[in-house]
């Protein structure tokens, strides 16, 4: 991994390293990123229906993923629909989407499977 002037994201320093795994420290958020990896865009009312958690809920995990630069967020009518930022994500933990994806059976909350980078999926 290149880290310089042609590098677009630095490694991450300690802290920020430590920062990110605090985000990444919880399941629910483990499935967000899961569900993201297996489709290009996914629509709010979508993690609604698939996760095992309240509106409310679901939303804290969302801000905490976004606020860490994880996961983009935009807003089409009155709903959000968020995608995973992959650059960000594998400049500061190369390889550790496939292996949340080989680790956990590749199958994200809704039972998708993991289609790749610019796999296509159901997003509402």
């Amino acid at each position: 991994m290149k880290n310089g002037p042609e590098s677009r994201h630095p490694l991450p320093k300690a802290a920020e390293v430590a920062e990110l795994f605090k985000v990444l420290g919880d399941p629910t958020r483990i499935e967000i990123l899961r569900l993201l990896d297996a489709n290009p865009e996914v629509a709010c009312v979508t993690f609604d229906d698939v996760l095992p958690a309240s509106k409310s809920t679901v939303s804290y995990h969302l801000k905490a993923l976004r606020t860490a630069g994880l996961i983009a967020a935009r807003k089409e009518g009155k709903f959000h629909h968020y995608a995973l930022d992959r650059e960000r994500f594998e400049a500061a933990f190369p390889g550790l989407l496939d292996t949340l994806s080989t680790c956990l059976g590749g199958e994200a909350a809704n039972g998708t499977r993991r289609r790749g980078k610019g796999g296509a999926g159901a997003s509402a």
